[in-house]
């Protein structure tokens, strides 16, 4: 694994649980 691969997955480990609850604080003003 490159130094870039690992980047990308060391990123999307922090990214994907940020963006899920910005997703999520979203819904919940919509919804309200």
């Amino acid at each position: 694994m490159t130094l870039t691969q690992l980047g990308v997955a060391f990123w999307h480990d922090l990214a994907a649980p940020i963006i899920a609850g910005i997703i999520a604080s979203f819904d919940r003003q919509l919804a309200t």
